[in-house]
């Protein structure tokens, strides 16, 4: 104790010493600068002068005098110590530089005596020496170029007076800097969205560059194994830190990826906002209510940026991501994808309308189904360049069906029992057959995308028409990157027969293949309807969030991407694309009621209804209303039920949704996850009757249980369990075991 009660002694009076201290640090910077301005004209020359040398000697003395200075209180102050410590690497690397300078000139006189003939066994001993030196002299050189640029922004600012002012206003902007932060700090304003420590992650992960100096046997059973696991998550941490790094730069921010610069831009609109509104004319009642309605929409604008930089960099709530509750909720997630979404490909028949109801008719058969008889190669070269880009990947990445299931989570830490529901969940993901379809309209879409992009970057952009200029501002692409996209296309790109090829490997231009890329991926997302951040509400990606919207959040993105976008481009090819996509939920309802062995309705309102939920396109309105059907109220499927009645008097009156057949009241509100719960509870129940000699089933008992069975819903497996494909109809045959069982508990 007594030792350390001495030590922070020393640096507490090292601490108030602060006005000597700043001297000598601003002495030790003034040096160090010096030092800088003289050797950075020597490190490159390959012949220095014997002023030069003693110029850099001179400069070098000095530093380390002040070095030698700063000592004592470097040891006891960490502020000092960062610059003693950068003034030191400095140091170093340019005497490292000096004698790579040395050896290079000794070994390039040896080579070209050993050239001449002149060399012996001494003398070539010798250069292989000096070589190895030569290459360990280098590395310590990248070693300490490293440190020093790690060292660079830690380095503490001096202690500045205050300055003189030019003028009368320079004083008042001086004052008014100060009251708004003083300002920011009273009303919570100054650490908006961050932690109230002074700590902001920014490198992190892969980009911490830090080395694990433990050898692996010693931790075997502690390191992950899963390199496609742990490629995931090098992917989506470095992927996200590096765009918002880039993006905070492109917008004048410094470059970092917490997006402080972007906070303070919009706290510094807000504050003059608030100095415009008190020099206005109006009375003070109105001034107090426009700044508290100024306070609300900071506060709402901050909160929504914060939440969408921590959601992209997985950093949301994350007191909430890993409590038991979450890990619970996200196995109880995995569990209804296996067992409720093995028909998903049927109930996507209607992504084959898409990619002609956004880009047309005649593109889509002139480009994309045409090129698949006449041009198979040049439609290969072109999905070749999409993979690069990375919009055809679901054959690996299954990313389309994790949004749907909400199961992309990749920072979840994970038991052993939690990886084994996870690989299951991967394995069936692959069962459905969803990737597979995805891709082959996904590969259709992106050669429509990467034809339409480069034909009008091809072109003068300005003679473009309306609807090709807001294609190509939706995208991102204005008349700038155009340019340099058409440069590059055709210095590296080729038509075959009527197929772009943009070979956008070669391209050397990283700014306009960034802008292709992501104009590709863009809108192949939106034709292919794949669930983004902004696609959904923030709460949706909290553990609660997710449990109570699973398989409703993809109707939010299809909100966004058919039914917003839809109306906002042609309206010849927005209703065109109504009937197609309700042709296509009209027959994903037949395949659907045919696989599971239940009657087909005969109300023509009914068929026309079930086309436009299976749809997708008013995904919304339907979630809403089937919920609404479920509890008891009247809703669309009611109306058209009556409307098909009144056209046949002797159709069928069957409502709700068929989608929502096998969900209960508290399922269709709550979600899957807490119907899965009652579900479980009421099963758990036939034991507890059993004991008081209550061993009666019904049929509700046989749904639940074949209901908690994992991949029964793949169509494959389905007809032998519940008699689809027209079994049931065999007179005295097999009915399938789910109509055996409930036949023989009835």
């Amino acid at each position: 104790m007594k030792d350390v009660r001495a030590f922070i002694d020393r640096v507490m009076a090292a601490e108030r010493n602060t006005e000597g201290m700043d001297s000598r640090i601003a002495r030790l910077e003034y040096e160090l600068e010096r030092f800088d301005e003289t050797t950075d004209k020597l490190i490159n020359e390959r012949d220095i002068t014997k002023a030069e040398a003693n110029t850099a000697r001179e400069a070098m003395d000095s530093l380390d005098a002040e070095l030698e200075q700063v000592g004592d209180i470097a040891n006891v102050s960490p502020r000092v110590s960062l610059i003693v410590d950068l003034a030191t690497t400095k140091r170093n690397l340019f005497k490292q530089k000096l004698k790579a300078n040395a050896l290079v000139k000794r070994v390039d006189a040896i080579k070209r005596l050993d050239a001449e003939g002149g060399a012996n066994d001494e003398i070539l001993a010798e250069l292989a020496a000096k070589e190895i030196e030569l290459g360990q002299v280098r590395a310590d050189i990248e070693g300490l170029k490293t440190k020093a640029d790690r060292l660079e922004p830690m380095q503490p600012k001096v202690k500045s007076e205050i300055p003189e002012f030019l003028s009368p206003q320079d004083r008042a902007d001086y004052v008014n800097q100060i009251v708004d932060d003083i300002f920011n700090q009273l009303t919570g304003r100054a650490r908006q969205g961050m932690p109230s420590y002074d700590m902001v992650m920014t490198a992190r992960g892969p980009l911490k560059e830090r080395t694990f100096n433990i050898p692996d046997e010693l931790i075997e059973d502690f390191l992950e194994q899963d390199i496609e696991l742990i490629a995931r998550r090098y992917a989506r941490v470095m992927a996200a830190d590096v765009e918002m790094t880039r993006m905070d730069k492109r917008l004048g921010g410094p470059g970092k990826p917490d997006l402080v610069g972007q906070v303070d831009r919009v706290r510094a609109d807000y504050a003059q906002l608030r100095d415009n509104l008190n020099a206005s004319d109006l009375d003070e009642p109105a001034k107090a209510r426009a700044r508290l309605e100024l306070k609300k929409m900071e506060a709402r604008d901050l909160e929504d940026l914060g939440s969408v930089r921590d959601i992209l960099r997985g950093q949301y709530k994350m007191d909430s991501q890993h409590t038991n509750f979450a890990r619970v909720m996200n196995l109880a997630q995995s569990f209804n994808f296996m067992r409720s979404l093995g028909g998903v490909l049927a109930s996507s028949l209607a992504d084959a309308v898409r990619p002609p109801m956004t880009h047309g008719m005649l593109r889509y058969m002139g480009e994309g189904i045409a090129p698949l008889v006449t041009n198979l190669k040049g439609v290969k070269l072109a999905v070749a360049d999409a993979k690069l880009m990375g919009a055809v990947t679901e054959r690996v990445l299954q990313s389309r069906l994790a949004t749907m299931a909400e199961l992309n989570d990749p920072y979840a830490q994970n038991s052993p029992f939690e990886r084994f529901v996870a690989n299951m969940a991967n394995t069936f993901s692959k069962a459905t057959l969803l990737p597979f379809w995805n891709d082959m309209h996904k590969s259709i879409a992106s050669v429509l995308v990467q034809n339409r992009v480069l034909k009008n970057a091809m072109l003068d952009y300005d003679k473009l028409d309306s609807g090709e200029k807001k294609y190509m501002g939706f995208v991102g692409i204005d008349a700038h990157m155009a340019e340099r996209i058409a440069r590059q296309f055709d210095e590296f790109g080729d038509v075959t027969g009527n197929v772009h090829v943009p070979g956008i490997e070669r391209w050397t231009d990283d700014g306009a293949r960034r802008a292709f890329a992501a104009a590709v991926n863009k809108d192949v997302d939106g034709v292919i309807v794949t669930k983004g951040v902004a696609d959904v509400p923030t709460f949706a990606h909290t553990p609660g969030g997710r449990a109570l919207l699973q398989f409703r959040t993809f109707a939010l993105a299809s909100h966004q991407r058919v039914l917003m976008r839809g109306m906002q481009e042609s309206q010849s090819r927005f209703f065109t694309g109504i009937v197609g996509m309700m042709a296509f939920g009209m027959a994903a309802y037949a395949f659907k009621q045919f696989e599971s062995g239940r009657e087909f309705t005969s109300n023509p309102g009914t068929w026309v209804a079930e086309g436009l939920e299976r749809s997708g396109i008013f995904s919304i309105a339907f979630e809403i209303n089937n919920t609404w059907e479920k509890l008891g109220g009247p809703g669309f499927f009611t109306l058209a039920s009556l409307a098909g009645k009144t056209a046949n008097p002797e159709a069928d009156m069957k409502q709700p949704a068929s989608r929502y057949a096998n969900r209960d009241a508290f399922g269709a509100l709550l979600g899957p996850s807490f119907q899965l719960g009652t579900d479980a509870a009421q099963l758990l129940g036939i034991p507890a009757r059993a004991t008081q000699g209550d061993v009666d089933l019904k049929p509700a008992d046989i749904n639940r249980a074949t209901s908690m069975v994992p991949f029964y819903t793949l169509p494959y497996w389905r007809w032998f369990m519940e008699g689809g494909f027209g079994l049931q109809w065999n007179e005295g045959g097999f009915q399938g075991v789910e109509p055996a069982l409930k036949q023989a508990v009835e």
